[in-house]
This record gives C-alpha cells, sequence and structure tokens, in this order.
C-alpha cells in the first residue's frame, strides 16, 4: 500500500503528522509484542516514510505538484492521499493543484488530517474549515464521504491527548486510512 501525502505546505505540519503516526503505529505494535525499531526523528526534507498499522503497510510519500505531474507522465499512481491542513488556516492555494493533479494521476481516495486544532480556539472555524475541505475535495472530483480527522500532531508526538487532540487523533487517522482506503487491486 503505498499512500502519497499530497500537502507539502511545511506549516501545515505535514513532517510532523508523519512523525506522529510513526511513533504511534510504532508505539502500538511494542504494545502488541510485534519486533519493532524506535526512532521518532525525522530529518527535515524527508521523501518517504514507512510504517505499519494493524493490517497494512503504509509508504507516505511527500509529494509536491512537480512529483504528482511526473508520476502522471511516467504512469505510476498511488492507492490514495492523506492530506493534511492546518485548522488555522484552510486550504491554502497549492492545494487545489494538488488535488486536481492527485484525481488526474488516478488516486482514488483522500483522507483529510485537519491539524494544529489546538491552536483554534473556536469550535465554529474548525467546522468551516472541514466544511471548506469538503467543498474543496467534491469540486475535484471525491466522493462526499472523505473522513476528515481533526487533531493536533504535536501534541500527539509530544505523547499527550489533551481533550482527544493527540494521540486519539492519530489513531483515528491511521484508523480512517486503515477503514477507507480499499486494499490495493491484485494485493
Amino acid at each position: 500500500m503505498r499512500v502519497m501525502a499530497a500537502q507539502v505546505i511545511s506549516e501545515f505540519g505535514t513532517l510532523i503528522t508523519w512523525a506522529a503516526i510513526t511513533l504511534m503505529t510504532r508505539r502500538l505494535a511494542r504494545t502488541a509484542g510485534q519486533p519493532t525499531k524506535v526512532d521518532t526523528t525525522l530529518p527535515a526534507g524527508v521523501g518517504e516514510v514507512e510504517y505499519n498499522s494493524n493490517i497494512r503497510h503504509y509508504v507516505h510519500q511527500d509529494s509536491s505538484a512537480a512529483d504528482i505531474t511526473k508520476r502522471l507522465t511516467t504512469g505510476v499512481s498511488a492507492d490514495a492521499s492523506l492530506m493534511v491542513v492546518s485548522a488555522a488556516d484552510g486550504p491554502m492555494p497549492p492545494t487545489r493543484e494538488h488535488l486536481k493533479l492527485l484525481r488526474e494521476a488516478g488516486a482514488p481516495r483522500v483522507v483529510v488530517f485537519l491539524n494544529k486544532t489546538d491552536s483554534v480556539d473556536d469550535e465554529e472555524l474548525a467546522g468551516q474549515v472541514a466544511t471548506e475541505c469538503r467543498d474543496l475535495l467534491a469540486q475535484n472530483g471525491f466522493p462526499g464521504d472523505v473522513p476528515i480527522v481533526r487533531g493536533s500532531a504535536r501534541i500527539a508526538l509530544e505523547q499527550r491527548d489533551d481533550g482527544e487532540q493527540g494521540t486519539t487523533a492519530v489513531k483515528n487517522l491511521v484508523h480512517a486510512l486503515d477503514s477507507y482506503i480499499p486494499d490495493p487491486a491484485g494485493s
């Protein structure tokens, strides 16, 4: 299972989201008695991260618009995309281009992580950002049932939960990836 991370705008927290996911899945694997190496650091500019959920092996690739275009021209497709959006800022202009390219590249499903919810005091604002994400996804031909998980990757990376914004949110994100993204053909 290869899952492309479409959003690469650093202030959204893509790298810290990856770090939180890998930390959480490795902690869960250790709890289940599975051997795992524990390294919670990700070098700046990392392009690919791998981890295992309870049911799948994932490879997240940090993909710029140029990377997605290259995949289009070479015929390489993704099984899905993880889009990280700041709850404080909402989708930025490159998001529209990325979603259009992802649709053209054949990524059939998107899961959204609405990051930095800890920096938004107004629940209504976070709801508006989630609605804006749904509208943008619909405009680009993605299904209306796209999971939008709210949380804070920073809180999760600190191994805290703070009202289910941290570790619980990342567990919910991994569950959304597992349950919403179908197994690839031939797997």
